[in-house]
């Protein structure tokens, strides 16, 4: 976060102020479209015969015709396309001309009116820099995307925010009981994982500002509007109100947010220290279908050289996001990276919603990142089959080119969510990555003290490489005057590893030892060793 300049009371003196200092600008609109060679007539009492193309089973539509544009050869046009709309102008004054036709225009198309009307999108710079208005054009989003917010919490009784919060379907509110049997109490709109309550209210501002971005309620004639005007927005509270937290809740939630419905995460957060455990956590999201967007960070360095987290952890179910300004340049705080940031988003005084039922500019990567998550929600409103890795391609192969944003992140692009919604109507999904199938456990054994083994083992797919979060028994049986069989479980860590130790009888003269996977029906050969003080 770079700036905060916060709107404590809106007040309607205030808003007439600021549109009587902008002034009022034409609007520019795209380029009229007609359906080719096709003109729309009303005919004169008498007039000649024409090729009438009836809308109505032979039957004109009352009041006017729809005719066909005749062969060039007839009117002397070179050609039948509507790229020039002049040829069927021309038509349409040969018609006039010939008393055929009293009124004539081309079939124009027309689409949906679906700028909102919330008090400020004039002032939502972000949403027409990544063309969301052409994206609304074919979905506003779907309630049925669920966007997970891993922040500060989120005013979920927002009232630009309340119709578009995730509700868990499992939960009974307030009964003190885990209806859904998830290890979570009463989680109805989320998670509390810094007070581990099931209360993720927002006391700092980030995450509720983060939240509107995504999915503020779009046509209520409220504040803002957000990338999807329709979505459910899970909260998730990890940040304090000082806005920081540690690596374990983190975990916890998109732990959570992978067990509870959860398609996209957005974390706009980060620091210098690389966890495995957590870097797990967000791979084993992306074997769920999940996909992971998260902020650069904001210390105007380069992530290739001096790594940040999550940003730098590289999965192929990430996105890493910079942020830009209202010019398309790399905002002077942005992190970057040309092989480890993706892409980058609008992020330089983004206004969105705010505790307590407020609205604030921020700037910040962190202000861009859900840029990019609402974008990912859009498109999956779009085509609900395409998986976290399509989710991922189509966001970064349909990005506009900027020239300021070449080298310094890998696409060279700034998000353009019209055109990988476009590109996500009828896309192939892309497999999601699975975890490796076990194919192969090894064991070994070392002596740590009088009569105490550490048995290891390591679980590996056909290639070699190691296979986590593998649930594995350790089984060792007791020689000479002990016959005890003594077991531990546990699964194995990133690296396919897994260690258990004994102490065995001093009775006992010898060991034998078997590691199994049960889930698998895989099984390490037997070692045997001598039992020694």
């Amino acid at each position: 976060m770079v700036k905060n300049r916060l709107w404590d009371r809106v007040s309607t003196f205030w808003l007439c102020s600021i549109i009587v200092a902008l002034g009022i600008h034409a609007i520019a609109f795209a380029a009229p479209v007609a359906k080719r060679g096709e003109v729309l007539i009303v005919r004169n009492l008498v007039s000649a015969d024409i090729n009438v193309l009836s809308s109505n089973d032979g039957k004109h539509s009352p009041g006017f015709e729809r005719v066909m544009l005749p062969s060039s050869g007839e009117i002397g046009i070179a050609s039948e396309t509507t790229e020039d709309l002049s040829l069927l102008e021309d038509y349409c004054h040969q018609l006039k001309t010939q008393g055929i036709a009293k009124l004539c225009s081309p079939n124009y198309r027309y689409s949906a009116s679906v700028t909102p009307n919330d008090s400020f999108y004039s002032l939502l710079y972000g949403l027409p820099k990544i063309s969301a208005n052409e994206a609304w054009n074919i979905t506003t989003g779907s309630n049925d995307v669920v966007v997970a917010v891993i922040d500060t919490g989120v005013q979920y009784s927002h009232p630009d925010l309340e119709s578009n919060i995730w509700v868990n379907p499992g939960e009974t509110p307030g009964d003190g009981i885990d209806n859904d049997g998830n290890g979570y109490v009463d989680d109805v709109y989320g998670f509390d994982f810094v007070s581990n309550d099931s209360v993720p209210l927002d006391e700092n501002g980030h995450g509720t500002h983060v939240a509107g971005t995504i999915g503020a309620v779009g046509e209520n004639n409220t504040g803002v509007v957000g990338v999807n005007q329709l979505v459910s927005i899970q909260a998730l509270r990890v940040l304090d109100a000082s806005g920081s937290g540690f690596t374990s809740d983190i975990i916890e939630a998109v732990n959570y947010a992978t067990e509870n419905g959860a398609d996209i995460v957005n974390m706009s957060l980060g620091g210098p220290g690389y966890s495995e455990v957590f870097s797990e956590a967000i791979s084993l999201a992306g074997t769920n279908g999940v996909l992971v967007v998260v902020a650069a960070g904001n210390d105007t360095t380069n992530n290739d050289a001096t790594p940040s987290y999550p940003a730098n952890y590289g999965l192929s179910n990430m996105i890493t996001v910079a942020a830009t300004n209202e010019d398309d340049l790399l905002s002077s705080f942005s992190n970057y990276g040309a092989t480890t940031v993706q892409i980058a988003a609008p992020g330089e005084d983004i206004l969105s919603t705010y505790p307590t039922s407020d609205y604030a500019y921020l700037s910040g990567t962190s202000m861009a990142t859900p840029h990019v998550a609402g974008a990912a929600a859009l498109i999956k409103a779009t085509n609900p089959e395409l998986t976290a890795l399509s989710l991922r391609a189509l966001i970064l192969e349909n990005g506009d080119d900027v020239a300021g944003l070449s080298g310094v992140v890998a696409t060279g692009k700034r998000l353009n969510v019209s055109a990988a919604v476009a590109a996500s109507i009828g896309a192939t999904p892309i497999p999601d990555p699975t975890t490796p199938a076990l194919e192969e456990i090894s064991i070994r054994s070392a002596k740590v003290g009088s009569r105490k083994y550490r048995i290891a083992a390591i679980a590996s797919d056909e290639d070699g490489e190691g296979v986590s979060d593998t649930n594995l028994r350790v089984d060792c049986t007791e020689s000479g005057r002990s016959r005890r069989v003594l077991r531990r479980t546990g699964s194995s860590d990133s690296r396919g590893a897994f260690k258990a130790r004994f102490t065995f009888s001093s009775r006992a003269s010898r060991a034998i030892c078997r590691v199994t996977a049960p889930d698998d029906e895989v099984s390490s050969r037997r070692i045997s060793f001598k039992v020694r003080r």
